[in-house]
């Protein structure tokens, strides 16, 4: 589990730094409003702060209750984006599923390791 938290704790730094810093410099994002780059800096805050919080969560891995914190937010984090984004994909605001496929595909594996450390 310690691996896991490590890798989705350097995913959503690396979201995180890429949309908040540079979302108008990625080329499937150029053609985007002003409004809509700022959701996705909102979007790049969120994933630093949650990177922020996972950092945390694997260098102090021993500590139960913030592990368990990690996973209930990181949990919660992948299940609202990929709902989130599955409906932005129905109304016509995202040309694709590619965001509810991976958020949902973290939750599941979030879930897993979620269930895990339960029992």
């Amino acid at each position: 589990m310690k691996a896991f938290i490590l890798i989705s704790t350097i995913i959503e730094l690396l979201a995180g730094l890429a949309l908040f810093f540079a979302a108008d410099k990625i080329p499937q994002l150029q053609q985007l409003e002003a409004g809509e780059l700022a959701l996705l800096k909102m979007y790049g805050a969120a994933a630093l702060g949650l990177g922020a919080f996972g950092l945390s969560a694997w260098r102090n891995y021993n500590n139960e209750g913030l592990v368990t914190s990690f996973l209930n937010a990181f949990l919660i984090f992948h299940v609202a984006v990929a709902i989130a984004s599955r409906a932005a994909f129905a109304a016509g605001a995202m040309p694709d599923m590619n965001t509810t496929y991976l958020h949902g595909f973290l939750a599941l594996i979030t879930a897993y390791f979620w269930l895990k450390n339960r029992g």
